[in-house]
């Protein structure tokens, strides 16, 4: 199924464009684990009630090819951490990222996400599956306050 232009999630998009701006209001700190829980949640409640269709749970599968990162044990948070360095950068990323997915629904369905996101791991990496060889660092610092 593709997407029907405009039918992009407002409710879920505004929020998510908030939050990764002020964390703090929404889950108390700069985390971007954090901030995945709670989008998560945001989206099965609209999708469950049938008011939005918000792609999320399809943006694990996006972040993977367009960072190519593919493995079991990284999260999409975890790439972006990897990729980013930092809690604030990586949320500074996500709206964009999440954009880039959205538009990519326009033209194509949610199935060809999957194949997409395989196929850019195996063109950079030589395999569907890869993880960098260091592991997410837990300890990455989650200050998002700007000087």
């Amino acid at each position: 199924m593709r997407w029907e232009q405009g039918r992009m999630s407002s409710i879920f998009r505004e929020t998510l464009g908030s939050i990764c701006v002020r964390p703090g209001m929404f889950v108390k700190e700069c985390d971007v684990k954090a901030v995945a829980c709670f989008l998560d949640g945001l989206s099965m409640g609209l999708n469950s009630g049938g008011q939005e269709n918000t792609g999320w749970e399809i943006f694990q599968s996006w972040v993977q090819g367009k960072f190519g990162i593919s493995h079991p044990a990284w999260h999409w948070t975890d790439i972006l951490l990897h990729e980013t360095g930092s809690h604030k950068e990586a949320l500074g990323i996500v709206a964009g990222v999440y954009d880039e997915l959205v538009e990519f629904l326009k033209s194509h369905s949610s199935d060809e996400v999957d194949q997409w996101s395989a196929a850019q791991v195996s063109a950079r990496r030589g395999n569907k599956l890869f993880a960098p060889t260091e592991t997410p660092n837990p300890d990455v610092p989650r200050v998002c306050a700007t000087n």
